[in-house]
This record gives structure tokens, sequence and C-alpha cells, in this order.
């Protein structure tokens, strides 16, 4: 289970990937 209103830094590919399935709403990025 994902802890709620936490922040990731890391890579946005491959941290999505180790997310399961329909774990989310939505996804803020700030793009280079």
């Amino acid at each position: 289970m994902i802890e709620i209103n936490k922040i990731f830094l890391d890579d946005c590919i491959n941290r999505m990937k180790r997310f399961p399935d329909d774990s989310f709403d939505h996804c803020i990025t700030d793009p280079p």
C-alpha cells in the first residue's frame, strides 16, 4: 500500500513501474 501524501524523488519511469496497477488517481510531475 502506498502512503498517503508522500512525495517520491526518483526517475519517473522507473518509479511508476514499481507501483501496482490502479494504485493512484493522478500524478503531478515537474519535467526538466
